[in-house]
């Protein structure tokens, strides 16, 4: 856990030298040097509709639950102009599990519309 980003990717790359799709993937990573090649990777995630991309310095030590500046989040609603507005109404809702921030309280919302005046979908 000592070692910066560039060199843990080093060492799992000689661990896994050729994964197995489907089975134990490596995830595609980019050098960015530019705002318009990290913008360009968040619209080539966002074309293959993915959820977003997450940025990362690659001479961070990694720190458990610590994330500040060295692994930033990107994502289209993050961001204003971009992403679509749904009208929805909360159907249900599923309670999260284990002693982790979410455990026991509601984790995840089930959403859908209304079809009829008698009937909503998922």
């Amino acid at each position: 856990m000592d070692l910066t980003l560039s060199q843990r990717v080093t060492l799992l790359k000689r661990c896994v030298p050729q994964p197995k799709t489907k089975q134990f993937e490596l995830a595609e990573q980019s050098l960015a040097r530019t705002v318009q090649e990290v913008v360009d990777a968040l619209d080539n995630a966002i074309a293959n509709r993915g959820e977003g991309i997450i940025v990362k310095n690659l001479n961070t030590i990694y720190v458990p639950n610590e994330r500040k500046q060295k692994w930033i989040k990107l994502k289209p609603e993050y961001l204003d102009g971009v992403g679509d507005d749904l009208d929805l109404i909360i159907l249900g809702g599923y309670y999260g599990t284990g002693i982790g921030r979410r455990g026991g309280t509601i984790s995840h919302f089930l959403m859908g519309i209304m079809k009829t005046p008698d009937v909503y979908v998922t």
